[in-house]
């Protein structure tokens, strides 16, 4: 073998060891490398769980969340009554709307229906009915009262009413009829004495307005005096 043989012999197992040795080197380093990697990974994940812990301890996340979630429920009753809420506001317009359609309907109505001064009432007939109501009560109260004065007393006061009820152009002719025939009746089938002597006068004085069927008497001016003599 020459020199020059040796020599390039030598380098090629040179060369051969070297890509060797690099492989090996490649492999270790893709190691290291690979190793470092899980090692840098795991690192972070125990930082961040680490991180996330104090923070949890410091400002109490779920509390936090526990908290941000009734302020979501309750945000979302209000809201619900709130909409509620507007609905029953809408029905109140709705109502008020319809009720103000009524009262302009109502302030549009004929006022001639509320005008006094076109209302034909007869207050004077009103009245005269009144006033012959009460004569009729005390006529009652005259009937059965047992007390000799009292009587007196009452023959006095509806002598002078019986004369302004009769004397009235208010009272027309059936109502006077009607009116003394009831009352005469009244008295002349009392067993009270007093009642029986004021029947007695208005036929004296008023029997032209004593139904018929009944005893009419002469004409006589009505004085509406009792005569003792009876």
């Amino acid at each position: 073998m020459t020199k020059e043989q040796a020599i390039e012999k030598l380098v090629d197992q040179i060369n051969s060891d070297m890509a060797i040795f690099v492989g090996i080197l490649a492999i270790v380093l893709a190691a290291f490398l690979y190793f470092q990697w899980r090692l840098s990974d795991k690192q972070i994940k125990k930082m961040k769980d680490e991180t996330r812990q104090e923070l949890e301890e410091t400002y109490h996340f779920n509390e936090m969340r526990r908290d941000i979630n009734g302020l979501n429920n309750n945000l979302k009753s209000i809201k619900k009554e709130l909409d509620t809420l507007m609905d029953t506001v809408e029905k109140l317009k709705t109502s008020i709307s319809n009720n103000e359609h009524d009262i302009s309907k109502l302030g549009k109505l004929d006022n001639n229906l509320f005008n006094t001064s076109e209302m034909k009432i007869d207050y004077d007939s009103i009245q005269n009915s009144m006033e012959r109501a009460m004569i009729e009560s005390e006529i009652s109260s005259l009937i059965y009262s047992k007390d000799k004065e009292k009587s007196k007393e009452l023959v006095n006061i509806l002598k002078d009413k019986i004369v302004n009820i009769i004397s009235s152009e208010k009272t027309n002719n059936i109502e006077k009829i009607e009116f003394l025939s009831k009352a005469y009746r009244q008295l002349k089938n009392s067993n009270n004495n007093e009642a029986n002597k004021l029947g007695d006068i208005l036929h004296e004085n008023y029997s032209q307005f004593i139904m018929p069927g009944l005893s009419i008497g002469p004409v006589n001016t009505p004085d509406m005096g009792i005569d003792e003599s009876k």
